[in-house]
């Protein structure tokens, strides 16, 4: 349900129209919108946490039973475990955050803004700089071990597309959120 949907419009012997805000049904819709944005964010680290776990377990089990020793692997599994280590520490500051928020409406919007950027810096970050280092060691990789020119341009042509497609998505998506927030906290603090 959209704010506007929880405006009544009434007093229509004068042909005036008054807009009185159903602060219940507000309230609900804003603290709906600040645990969405909050179970989005948690998605979003334990994802990151998650894959940035696994994959290097895998890389690193894989490398050993190939007997193959070459830096990269190892470099892009190093990669992968601090990329982790940041994101449960930038989570653990998140969650650490959320007891200073108020009980307010308007405080709850507050903290669905807050968790709304965040989410959008972490995607920018993670598509941005993650998958650039990530993309960039991979294929380093596959040059050492003369892999086929196709195979290193398929696999760089991968990368590429995922950072177009991420982009799209946080466009798309993340900020679009973002402003949709912001513009309902407008038009709470202006009625």
């Amino acid at each position: 349900m959209k704010l506007e949907e929880m405006q009544k419009i009434w007093d229509s012997k004068i042909n005036q129209t008054l807009y009185v805000m159903d602060e219940n049904a507000v309230e609900k819709f804003v603290k709906r919108k600040a645990n969405s944005a909050n179970k989005k964010a948690a998605y979003v680290e334990n994802f990151i946490i998650i894959m940035n776990i696994i994959v290097p377990i895998i890389l690193i089990t894989i490398t050993r039973l190939n007997d193959k020793q070459h830096f990269g692997e190892y470099a892009l599994a190093a990669f992968m475990v601090a990329t982790a280590i940041y994101t449960f520490i930038y989570k653990k500051r998140r969650i650490s955050s959320q007891k200073n928020w108020g009980k307010s409406t308007l405080d709850a919007m507050e903290h669905a803004i807050h968790n709304a950027t965040y989410q959008a810096k972490m995607t920018y970050i993670f598509l941005t700089w993650y998958t650039l280092i990530v993309g960039i060691l991979a294929i380093v990789n596959l040059i050492i071990e003369d892999t086929n020119i196709w195979l290193i341009l398929m696999i760089a042509f991968i990368f590429i597309l995922g950072l177009v497609v991420g982009r799209w998505e946080q466009r798309a998506f993340h900020n679009k959120q973002l402003v949709d927030l912001i513009s309902l906290r407008q038009k709470l603090v202006s009625e």
